[in-house]
């Protein structure tokens, strides 16, 4: 008995610490999504802004847009 009790220690320790490392690995697997999602977040506004800026450029070309006939 003696004997599984000091086999069966190490390896509660050993799940321990790897319960311990995934949560840590969690925790950074979610800052970095949070990071992807902003720096992706910002690529998209930025495109969006430029596709903005090219439409508004041709609209301004068309009859009676902003006042061009």
């Amino acid at each position: 008995m003696r004997n599984d009790a000091n086999c069966i220690r190490p390896t509660l320790d050993t799940i321990a610490a790897a319960m311990f490392r995934l949560q840590d690995l969690e925790a950074s697997s979610r800052d970095i999504a949070d990071h992807v999602t902003a720096n992706v977040a910002r690529m998209e506004i930025k495109r969006l802004s430029e596709c903005e800026g090219r439409l508004m450029r041709h609209a301004a070309e068309l009859p009676g847009f902003f006042g061009v006939s």
